[in-house]
C-alpha cells in the first residue's frame, strides 16, 4: 500500500476536481492510502509515494507556482501535474519545474486493477471503455472529499459528475479543448457509472456533464434514449424532486437539428445552455433559440464571450437580443457574460483589441450587482446597461463607485453627465482615452482643456 496527495491550489471553485477523484478511484482499487487537501501537507518528507497537482486556469498560475515549488522542495515523492493549464501549456512546466506535464486525459497502468474491474457488477458492462480511455473513464470517487468543507460542496452531493462525451471536431480560435482532447468520442458509458455511485455513494438528484460538445455526436438521440431509461425522462421525480439534466458546458445551437429538439424535451434539461460568442451568429442564434422557446423550455442560459475580438458595441446587441427574445412563451433567457483571457497567459490581464481596462471593469461593476448574469428583466437591463449602446459605452466609462453605488451617488452622477454631454466627441475621445488604463491611472493630457480636466475630476477619488 502507497500513501497518495491529490491535491490543488487553494482557490475557490464551484465545482469538484473531477480528474482527481478518478484517480482517487483507481489508487484505492489499488489498495493505496489516498488524501485529497489543499493545506500543505506537514507530512514526512518520505510519507507520499505519489503527489498529483491538478491545474486549471492561468489566472491560478500565482498559487499552482507556489504549490508545485512547496512539494518539489519538501518532499521526496514522485511529483505527477495535468490538468487544463498545464495541458495547454506543457513547456511552461517543464522549464518551470523540469517536470513533463500530463496532456490531457490519463490512461494510467491498469493492470493493477482489471481483477477488481472484472468482478464489479457495474464496471464490468463497459470494461471495454475502460480498456480503451483508461482511468478517465473509471467513476468518480465521491469519498475523497470527506470530513471537510468546500465550495463545490452542494454540486457534489446532488449531482452524478459525468461525460457523454468528449472532445470537439471544431476548430474555434478562442477555445482549447482542441489542445486538450485528441479527437472525439461520441458516446462514453453513462448508465454503468450512475449506478455504481448509486451503489457506493448514494443516489443523486441531478446529473451534471462535462462535455465539450455534446450535440455532435452522432449517438445523441442514444444518450437521450439512456437517461430516460435510466430515471430523467420529463416529469421524473426522486424524494420529491424534479431530476434535472445539465450539459454544463452547453449545445451548441449551430448543431440544433428539428429532430433533437423533441429529444432535448423529452428529458428535463434545466437550465438549457448555449452561447452566442460572435454577432455573425445573430440570424442564427435568433431563429434557433425560437424554436427551442416554441417546444415548451421556459429556463435558457447563455454563454456570451467578450473581449476577444468582439467590439463593445456587438457585445451589447448580443446581450440585447437576448433580452428582447424573453417573454416569448413565458421563457426566461439569463445571459453569463465571460471574460476572455488566453489560457497561455499568467494572469487576466489581456485586454482585446477594441477593448479597454476600463470598459472591462465597468462592465465587471455592473455584474457585480447581479451576481455575474444578466437578468431577464427589461427594465433591469436598461438601467444597468443602457437603453442603446450610447448609453452603455458611457455608463461602462463611469468612475467604478459611480456604476456600482447609483443611489449613493445620484447627484455626483447627474454632474458627470451633465459634464459629459458638454463634451465635445473629440474631448470626449480624449477624456477616456485619458481614464481608458483604469482605477488610480488616469493620464492627464497636458492641453489644459478646461472641461476634459473638470471632467477628469470625477476619477480622482475612485476606490471603492
Amino acid at each position: 500500500m502507497e500513501n497518495i496527495l491529490l491535491t490543488e491550489a487553494d482557490y475557490k471553485d464551484k465545482y469538484p476536481p473531477l480528474g482527481l477523484m478518478k484517480i482517487s478511484t483507481y489508487h484505492k482499487f489499488r489498495g493505496d492510502n489516498v488524501v485529497y487537501s489543499r493545506e500543505l501537507s506537514n507530512k514526512a518528507r518520505n510519507y507520499f509515494s505519489k503527489i498529483y497537482i491538478t491545474t486549471r486556469f492561468s489566472f491560478h498560475w500565482g498559487k499552482t507556482k507556489e504549490l508545485i515549488n512547496f512539494y518539489k522542495r519538501n518532499f521526496d515523492a514522485e511529483i505527477l501535474i495535468g490538468g487544463i493549464h498545464a495541458s495547454i501549456n506543457p513547456d511552461l512546466y517543464k522549464k518551470e519545474f523540469g517536470i513533463n506535464p500530463n496532456i490531457g486525459s490519463l490512461k494510467g497502468d491498469l493492470t493493477p486493477i482489471l481483477a477488481k474491474i472484472r468482478n464489479d457488477e457495474f464496471l464490468s458492462l463497459y470494461i471495454d471503455d475502460i480498456m480503451r480511455y483508461g482511468i478517465d473513464v473509471l467513476p468518480p470517487d465521491y469519498s475523497l472529499f470527506a470530513g471537510k468543507e468546500y465550495s463545490f460542496d452542494k454540486i457534489l452531493n446532488d449531482n452524478y459528475l459525468i461525460r457523454a462525451t468528449k472532445g470537439c471536431k471544431r476548430n474555434c480560435s478562442f477555445c482549447d479543448v482542441k489542445k486538450i482532447c485528441e479527437g472525439y468520442i461520441s458516446k462514453l458509458p453513462i448508465s454503468p457509472i450512475i449506478k455504481y455511485i448509486d451503489k457506493n455513494f448514494g443516489e443523486k438528484n441531478n446529473i451534471l456533464f462535462f462535455d465539450d460538445n455534446t450535440l455532435m455526436s452522432s449517438d445523441f438521440d442514444s444518450i437521450i434514449y439512456e437517461l430516460k431509461e435510466i430515471g430523467f425522462a420529463k416529469g421524473k421525480r426522486s424524494n420529491g424532486k424534479t431530476r434535472t439534466v445539465d450539459f454544463n458546458q452547453g449545445l451548441d445551437l449551430r448543431l440544433l437539428q428539428e429532430n433533437q429538439l423533441d429529444l432535448i424535451n423529452s428529458i428535463n434539461i434545466s437550465p438549457v445552455r448555449f452561447a452566442f460568442d460572435d454577432i455573425l451568429m445573430k440570424d442564427i442564434y435568433i431563429s434557433q433559440i425560437k424554436k427551442v422557446i416554441e417546444i415548451g423550455v421556459k429556463n435558457i442560459s447563455v454563454y456570451v464571450l467578450y473581449n476577444y475580438k468582439d467590439t463593445p458595441e456587438d457585445f451589447y446587441e448580443r446581450l440585447k437580443i437576448s433580452i428582447d427574445l424573453n417573454g416569448l412563451n413565458d421563457c426566461r433567457i439569463f445571459s453569463f457574460p465571460m471574460k476572455y483571457v488566453p489560457n497561455e497567459t499568467l494572469d487576466r490581464k489581456f485586454i482585446g483589441k477594441h477593448w479597454t481596462k476600463r470598459m472591462i471593469r465597468g462592465i465587471q461593476c455592473i455584474l457585480n450587482c447581479s451576481h455575474g448574469i444578466v437578468p431577464t428583466k427589461n427594465t433591469f437591463f436598461k438601467k444597468a446597461f443602457g437603453e442603446n449602446f450610447n448609453e452603455f459605452k458611457k455608463i461602462i466609462h463611469m468612475p467604478e463607485n459611480y456604476i456600482i453605488y447609483r443611489r449613493l451617488n445620484a447627484d455626483n452622477i447627474k454632474k458627470w453627465e451633465n459634464e459629459y454631454k458638454n463634451l465635445s466627441e473629440s474631448e470626449k475621445d480624449i477624456a477616456f482615452d485619458s481614464i481608458s488604463a483604469g482605477k488610480n491611472k488616469i493620464n492627464y493630457h497636458p492641453s489644459g482643456n478646461a472641461n476634459i480636466l473638470s471632467f477628469l475630476d470625477h476619477y480622482k477619488n475612485e476606490a471603492i
